[in-house]
């Protein structure tokens, strides 16, 4: 852990500092999850109100994931200015001299994200007390793994990229006037490229994409101010077709078709505003019918069909009304 000075003439002041590697759990990226809504055999009204994506997959927990990168490095460099004096620079003015902090403190990590451990270094101007210009971070062999430019007032700006101390890029995109703006690129470990978002005054907007690891195209769609529009697919990593279907508003609209890993067919479905409404019907992995019947606005109605996977019937077939099956 160490503080110095630069004793260039002409030079700006800057700080480097002996930082915790942990630092970097938000160079990382999510946990990724599935979010495809199932009625299965108990399902209750709420399930069929999930038309909407789950805000946990990497394009959709983009926004969250950028703004998580960029509070926990603001909040480790403040907090590096406790117990800090003053340092006088005739040309910058008063620049704090903070003492860094334990080399095994974390700030909000991401979870999922990987952590590099290891002492970093960083090195950048701080004025008043803000973070301020080009702020760069190293790790214990010089290599570069952050850069960022910090405005006047301590907001992000310009271009900021994420690198791992191998070379191969972790995150990279640009901000404009403190929120992300433009589009957004993040990789995986091994260098492939893992998603393409882009953003508008801090909000998701137009195309996004999402790859596997292997290269093959893991979902692809549109936002609009943040939410999930027009049509969208997602695949499974073999290459086969997992699921398609629209969303309005970031809620699942009309007809949705989902398949099994191996091409089978795994449901039909119709959604008004969320809820699933209209035609239903699913399959197991075998190809053999699991339920089929309809829905009013959320809930099962009329005649129900239930199947084993064997093929026989389940008991649970009957008539349904607002949910519940009718019985005489």
């Amino acid at each position: 852990m160490v503080l110095r000075r630069t004793g260039l003439d002409g030079l700006p002041l800057f700080m480097v500092l002996g930082l915790s590697a942990s630092l970097l759990v938000w160079a990382g990226w999510g946990a990724e999850a599935e979010s495809h809504v199932r009625a299965g055999s108990r399902s209750t009204r709420a399930e069929h109100e999930l038309g909407a994506a789950l805000p946990i997959d990497r394009l959709a927990a983009a926004s969250e994931r950028t703004a998580s990168r960029v509070e926990a490095l603001r909040l480790k460099l403040a907090s590096l200015q406790q117990n800090s004096s003053a340092v006088a620079s005739p040309e910058h003015g008063a620049l704090d001299a903070p003492s860094a902090l334990s080399a095994g403190e974390t700030l909000r990590p991401v979870p999922g994200a990987p952590e590099l451990r290891g002492e970093l270094r960083a090195e950048g101007l701080i004025a008043d007390g803000v973070p301020q210009g080009r702020w760069l971070l190293y790790d214990s062999s010089g290599r570069p793994i952050f850069s960022g430019e910090f405005g006047r007032h301590g907001e992000p700006i310009g271009l900021w990229t994420w690198t791992h101390p191998e070379g191969q890029a972790l995150a990279e995109g640009g901000f404009e006037a403190g929120q992300p703006d433009g589009v957004w690129y993040e990789w995986h470990p091994g260098g492939e490229l893992a998603s393409q978002t882009q953003f508008d005054d801090g909000l998701l907007a137009g195309p996004a994409s999402e790859w596997f690891e292997n290269g093959a195209p893991k979902q692809q769609g549109g936002f609009d101010e943040g939410e999930r529009v027009g049509l969208w697919s997602s695949w499974y990593e073999n290459g086969q077709l997992r699921a398609r279907g629209a969303y309005d508003r970031g809620l699942r609209s009309g007809l949705w078709e989902e398949w099994h890993s191996n091409g089978q067919p795994m449901l039909v479905a119709s959604y008004v505003r969320g809820r699933a409404h209209g035609l239903w019907q699913s399959w197991y992995s075998n190809g053999q019918v699991k339920e089929r019947g309809h829905f009013v606005d959320g809930r099962r109605e009329g005649v129900w069909h239930f199947f084993e996977f064997s093929g026989g019937v389940d008991l649970r077939t009957g008539f349904y009304r607002s949910g519940r099956m009718v019985r005489d």
